[in-house]
């Protein structure tokens, strides 16, 4: 019986040729054309019992095969004849096979079309060299060793078994180890689970397991790894599984499996299949780059997934956990993934990240995802539709080449498509642009053959240049439906005007983002409840800014949800040292008609934590209801006049969640971080509608009595309209008082003498006059831009009988790199003492560390001194932020001689140039004396002062002067030398031009 069934088996061996390994075998083969073999490339076949037909090119080599069977054994050796005589046997040594589909593709493969079925397949230990197998072929069984093989070859089996004798060879040589699991014949992958005790001791306990790194094929990991421990994990090339799922790592390092890239030469992870990854911080740059068998991957939660970390890979599907933060450029890049869903947690999807991912049919992205960069989904070529509920950006090529992508849904608030963004998206047949598009850059749908139909809802056409946006298509039945408000416009704009065919929208504007200059004379077409933001965008093509303004002069009520304005202070200049901040941008609106809005905000971007903002609304807010970027921590304050009246030290109050930030006052603002958004939204009450003012705005000042005439009355105001304002157009004419804070000091304008134009939010000093209880703003001053324009009209402040009889004197002090500047007007009609409704005080922080420039009468140090002549001498000081040299100059158009006098070098200079000199750092009321007119020596120059004296209660002066209450009450009067007593109290002394506080105890 024994004889019997091993006649069967050496039958079985010898004729099917099928799954078993036995000994050496040849097979007669048969010539044939290769185009008749049925196999390409193949001369000889050899047909086997079962019916599998085995192919054999003319060089004897093994080139495909034709079978139903599962598995399949090449012979070690074919025998042909030619005629009638049998050659001698030819050994099989390689296998190699090459064919042609219909569209003349090349396949470097074995030619297995007809053998499908066919999974597992057994060579003889004749086989040195294999540069092609077939893709259905997943076990492969060598009875030697073979040492010449493509990767190529490889990149489809899923394990190898191979003779144990040349285990180790097999293992050493980086092609089988890298793409294939190698096992010996008769033995299963070894498992293997280390229990940590102590990091950095992980290398000691695996190899007390096994002696080569090489035979774990799948690993478990409990306990604490370290850096050292990880870097361990590149030696184990042979791992199918990695289970860390109850491993304690702070991250994922960068290469963990030793790649050092997304498509470097492979040293690591090829055939891992399964990861478990436990809570991490970050995934390392590269770290599973490459893992194309990596078809399981589960990570319950990590902030960061680093560049190409999983480029390359097999997963069809990846639950990126919540609270991911960041996914790197590349992250999968050419992997295979069929659906992904983006966690809330993701910002911006980055450039490359999924790439190539040919496999990709749907993507759910959240509207937490505001960016999409460059080739983002570049070639997804099975993705069907995509909504992009809060996408702003899109970036160039990101959607380049989605054939099947039938649908894209943008949503409001979408400003900028990138070049090729969807070009060849050939399926799409409907593009629908919303309102908030402010570019849309060249060739962004080229080649989208198949599109119909554009419909742009943004009222100002978007930013095109030179190559039209749909380049490459018919445009002959393509129609584009606008605002009915903005066709003429989008007729006569550059790219849009390439539509034959614009015809407008049949619903009602729902959204008005306005980045341009917009005029609304007629708002029919405008739905009641619509929605408005003034913004602005910067055109990356031509490098330009586009601030929105809008002008309302329609006759109907423009009844709106909501209302948004946003105006930037500052964004940071990279290229200069100053480490302040420029490139503030501003929108405005000019209403001239009915406009009210349920909800009203206006959003200020800040860009510095070092300076302090000087803001003012049209309208009441409430701190509590304030917005602003978490984590960020502010202060806003108010000024007090009162105090600064009664001189208390403490003129700064801080604001309270509780407070309420009134219309038209003014406010200081400063955060913690260098860039933050602040929203301030309209408090609900009777004041919440004042920022769609059409009518003059009459704004009161507070009054507040003190000592001295230049510390009274000062109020802190702002802006009253959300746009541009000419100050020549107040009803006001005493100067104000700025905050520069590129310089941090104060700049004194005067409505009569200066072209100052306020921006939106701007809050401003007014010193309030004895008979000036208000302000009003005249609605004629409201502008979109910051031009200062020729005055139309005559103003309170332009009044020909104000400017006669005056002369202009601006002095500027300069350190080379900066400057500050004071200003002296000569007239008759004025006093050498301090008027609130002509001279403005020079403020000066505490902390100040600006240079400044000043004159100074009676101790006062003024930035706008309008005065008499008088004896013609002003006295003007100056601080000097440090040791060394300074220019002062004199830029008048006055015919009129003025004359320096250097009271330190006693050097007298006629000022009609510049004169450098030398200062110690800190101040100098006393520096020097300007001489209007001829000068006669310095001795003229000295201007004869009254003096106050007081001793035991009793004052004196050598002038005549009268005595006050504190409260403004006269009290005492006296001749010049004569003394008069006066009671305990506080008292204000008046001595020709001299003031002065005394305190009698």
């Amino acid at each position: 019986m024994k004889k019997i069934f091993l006649s069967f088996l050496m039958m079985l061996c010898g004729l099917c040729m099928v799954s078993l390994p036995c000994e050496a075998t040849t097979v007669d083969v048969g010539y044939n054309s290769y185009s008749d073999s049925g196999i390409y490339n193949a001369y000889y076949t050899a047909t086997l019992s079962d019916g599998t037909i085995l192919g054999f090119n003319s060089n004897y080599y093994f080139c495909g095969a034709i079978s139903t069977q599962t598995s399949l054994t090449i012979p070690d050796s074919i025998r042909y004849n030619t005629g009638t005589v049998w050659e001698n046997t030819v050994a099989i040594t390689s296998c190699r096979g090459y064919w042609y589909d219909e569209a003349d593709n090349y396949h470097n493969e074995l030619d297995f079309r007809q053998a499908q079925s066919v999974t597992s397949l057994t060579l003889p230990a004749t086989i040195t060299s294999v540069s092609a197998l077939a893709p259905n072929i997943k076990t492969l069984y060598t009875n030697g060793y073979i040492g010449s093989v493509s990767s190529d070859a490889l990149t489809n089996l899923d394990k190898v078994l191979v003779p144990a004798t040349t285990l180790s060879s097999y293992y050493t040589n980086e092609y089988w180890s890298n793409y294939v699991l190698i096992n010996a014949k008769g033995t299963q992958p070894l498992k293997v689970t280390i229990n940590m005790t102590k990091a950095g001791e992980f290398a000691q306990l695996l190899l007390e397991k096994t002696d080569d790194w090489y035979k774990v094929n799948e690993l478990t990991v409990v306990g604490e790894l370290n850096e050292n421990d990880l870097n361990v994990f590149k030696r184990m090339r042979q791992l199918t599984k990695l289970d860390l799922s109850k491993a304690v790592i702070s991250k994922i390092p960068n290469q963990f499996d030793g790649s050092s890239s997304y498509n470097s030469y492979r040293n690591g992870f090829n055939i891992l299949e399964e990861l478990i990854l436990p809570e991490v911080k970050s995934i390392g740059d590269y770290a599973f780059s490459g893992c194309y068998k990596l078809t399981k991957i589960t990570m319950p939660k990590v902030q960061t997934i680093g560049y190409g970390a999983f480029a390359q890979c097999g997963a069809s599907q990846i639950i990126i956990p919540d609270g991911v933060a960041t996914i790197g450029d590349y992250a999968f890049y050419n992997s295979n993934l069929k659906s992904i869903t983006i966690p809330s947690s993701i910002a911006i999807i980055e450039d490359y990240c999924f790439y190539n991912c040919t496999a990709l049919v749907s993507a759910t992205i959240p509207s937490s995802v505001t960016q999409i960069n460059r080739d983002a989904f570049y070639h997804c070529s099975a993705l069907k539709s995509i909504e992009l509920p809060g996408v702003k950006t899109i970036g160039s090529y990101a959607f380049y080449e989605c054939e099947q992508l039938s649908s894209v849904k943008f949503a409001e608030g979408l400003t900028e498509i990138n070049s090729d963004a969807f070009s060849y998206c050939t399926a799409l047949k409907e593009i629908d642009l919303p309102s908030s598009m402010l570019s849309v850059y060249f060739r962004a749908f080229a080649y989208c053959s198949n599109i119909k139909k554009v419909t742009c809802r943004a009222i100002v056409p978007p930013n095109q240049n030179s190559t039209f946006m749909i380049a490459g298509c018919d445009m002959t039945d393509v129609k584009l439906y606008v605002p009915s408000m903005s066709i003429d416009t989008y007729r006569a704009t550059g790219g849009w005007k390439n539509f034959y065919t614009i015809l407008a929208q049949t619903d009602k504007i729902n959204n008005l983002y306005i980045y341009d200059n917009v005029n609304i004379d007629d708002a029919s077409t405008i739905a009641s409840d619509c929605s408005v933001t003034m913004d602005w965008g910067y055109d990356n093509y031509y490098g330009n800014d586009r601030y929105g303004s809008l002008e309302y002069n329609a006759t109907q009520t423009m009844a709106m949800k909501e209302y948004t304005q946003y105006q930037s202070l500052g964004t940071y200049d990279y290229w200069s040292s100053n480490p302040y901040y420029y490139y503030t941008k501003f929108t405005s609106l000019i209403s001239n008609g009915s406009m009210k809005a349920e909800d009203i905000k206006t959003i200020l971007k800040t860009s510095s934590n070092s300076i302090w903002y000087f803001i003012s609304l049209p309208y009441d807010v409430k701190v509590s209801d304030i917005t602003y970027p978490e984590g960020c921590q502010f202060v806003i304050r108010k000024y007090s006049g009162l105090d600064r009246a009664m001189q208390t030290g403490n003129t700064w109050h801080n604001l309270t969640t509780d407070s309420i930030m009134h219309a038209y006052e003014g406010y200081i603002l400063k955060c913690n971080k260098s860039e933050a958004d602040f929203t301030f939204p309209a408090f609900n009450n009777g004041n919440k509608n004042k920022i769609f003012a059409k009518d003059n705005v009459v704004m009161p000042l507070g009054e507040y009595v003190g000592e001295f005439d230049h510390n009274r009355s000062w109020n802190l105001i702002g802006n009253p309209y959300p746009c541009y304002y000419d100050t020549r157009r107040m009803d006001f004419t005493a100067p104000f008082l700025v905050w520069n804070r590129y310089n941090s000091r104060y700049d004194a304008f005067s409505p009569v003498d200066d072209e100052y134009i306020l921006y939106p939010t701007q809050a401003f000093f007014v010193q309030r006059p004895v008979d000036k209880a208000s302000i009003t703003f005249d609605k004629a001053g409201r502008q979109t831009t910051a031009d200062v324009k020729v005055l139309d009209v005559s103003s309170k402040a332009r009044d020909p009988q104000l400017m006669q009889n005056r002369k202009i004197f601006n002095i500027f002090l300069s350190d080379g790199q900066s400057e500050d500047h004071t200003r002296i007007v000569l007239n008759d009609k004025a006093s050498c003492s301090y008027e609130l409704d002509k001279d403005a005080a020079k403020f000066i922080e505490s902390d100040n560390a600006s240079m400044l420039l000043y004159t100074v009468e009676d101790g006062v140090k003024y930035a706008i001194n309008e005065r008499s002549l008088g004896n013609g001498g002003v006295q003007l000081g100056l601080f000097a932020k440090e040791d060394g040299e300074y220019t002062l100059s004199l830029r008048s158009v006055q015919n009129e001689q003025v004359t320096l006098v250097d009271n330190e070098t006693k050097k007298e200079t006629l000022l009609n140039g510049d004169y450098t000199f030398t200062a110690q750092a800190g101040f100098s009321d006393t520096r020097f004396t300007l001489i209007f007119g001829e000068a006669t020596g310095i001795a003229d120059a000295q201007v004869e002062k009254a003096t106050i004296n007081t001793e035991n209660g009793k004052v004196t002066a050598n002038a005549p002067y009268t005595v006050y209450t504190a409260d403004g009450r006269v009290v005492a009067t006296g001749e010049a030398g004569k003394a008069v007593s006066l009671n305990k109290g506080i008292y204000i002394v008046n001595s020709k031009d001299v003031k002065r506080k005394i305190v009698v105890r």
